[in-house]
């Protein structure tokens, strides 16, 4: 009998539809005026590129907006709830596009701070307890200062991330080893708040810990390529890592943030923390499973730092959205393709027992 076989994220084959770039007209509403109907002290009009920024990203541009209207310093506002036209409280961690469309309006709330997104949409996270898994526990606040508030409906990305198949990484995956906690940076979302850094880590463990299966797919298909000697099965070079990289068009496409330096330096990086100050020079280095992870992920980390790339290019300030990003425009986008392929051959040289018998 015939199998199907299925990789998370597989994209139909031909060529894509082109977005169509998008302008918000963003109302804004200090907090003093929550929960009425009037308040507006200024609108501005948001060019969102493609709109494949969050609505988090959208926040801070109008708020800087209203800064620079009142001739005060970028930073001075920070919002609190992004709002729809029906007083629904958003989740701020949603796609542009998928929410609104070209033209649309929508109302931010904000105030002098320190404290961003104080309004709470229905089911924002929190951080788990240290003797839980990430991302196991959601709250339920409800509404909140009289505004609507609703939960999105959850996608695949979405889910909770326990993914089948990953115990053996979750109990193996050490952030700290691998130094990933030196990518948090200050831009990241209500980094005022004491625990944001371990939430932060929480949100990026668990994306890669969703994504892990097909990476790890990936990495077999990819470290078995060229001349391999068994005593290197498992285990990637740093031509091999090049060679995924280029397939998955990670400098080419999108913004244009990293280099070739840039991919060997993630590889060197994760390679650097597998071995620890015990590496010796001159001996071959190659990543296993785990590190070319955390290889793929600092490769994320630096391709959509918000920080460093402009409006309207995409680009995140949380490392999970960056990872979950990448994920979606390059390894689904342009490796899939080799699994739908091998599928099929393996189709042909396997006919199902009915087409045999005949």
């Amino acid at each position: 009998a015939t199998c199907e076989v299925s990789f998370r994220g597989v994209r139909p084959s031909g060529t894509r539809p082109r977005a169509i770039p998008m302008k918000l007209k963003v109302s804004l509403r200090p907090t003093e005026a929550l929960g009425q109907e009037k308040g507006e002290v200024a609108t501005a009009c948001v060019d969102c590129g493609n709109g494949e920024q969050i609505l988090r990203w959208l926040a801070f541009a109008a708020c800087d907006r209203v800064a620079h209207l009142a001739n005060l310093p970028a930073g001075t506002f920070v919002p609190q709830a992004v709002i729809n036209r029906e007083g629904i409280v958003e989740d701020v961690d949603a796609m542009i596009r998928a929410r609104y469309a070209d033209g649309d309006g929508v109302v931010v709330r904000f105030s002098r701070g320190p404290e961003a997104f104080t309004v709470r949409w229905e089911g924002r996270p929190t951080t788990p307890p240290a003797s839980e898994t990430p991302a196991a526990k959601v709250t339920d606040d409800g509404p909140a200062n009289g505004e609507l508030s609703r939960e999105l409906p959850q996608t695949d990305e979405e889910a909770p991330h326990h993914a089948a198949g990953v115990a053996w990484l979750e109990k193996r995956l050490d952030f700290d080893a691998f130094g990933i906690g030196a990518l948090v940076g200050d831009s990241g979302a209500s980094s005022s708040r004491a625990n944001a850094r371990a939430e932060e880590l929480a949100a990026a463990r668990a994306a890669l810990l969703a994504h892990a299966g097909g990476l790890q797919a990936l990495f077999k298909l990819y470290e078995s390529d060229g001349d391999v000697e068994m005593r290197d099965v498992d285990k990637m070079n740093l031509e091999q890592f090049r060679r995924f990289m280029v397939d998955a068009k990670a400098i080419e496409f999108g913004p244009q943030t990293i280099t070739a330096a840039d991919v060997d330096a993630s590889f060197n990086e994760a390679l650097k923390r597998k071995g620890g100050e015990k590496e010796q020079k001159g001996v071959a280095k190659t990543l296993d499973a785990i590190a070319f992870l955390v290889a793929v992920f600092r490769v994320a980390a630096k391709k959509y730092d918000l920080a460093v790339i402009k409006a309207p290019d995409v680009g995140f300030a949380e490392l999970h959205r960056r990872l979950d990003h990448f994920v979606e425009a390059h390894v689904h986008e342009f490796l899939c393709g080799a699994f739908e392929e091998m599928h099929e051959n393996l189709a042909r040289a396997f006919p199902d027992e009915g087409a045999r018998a005949g």
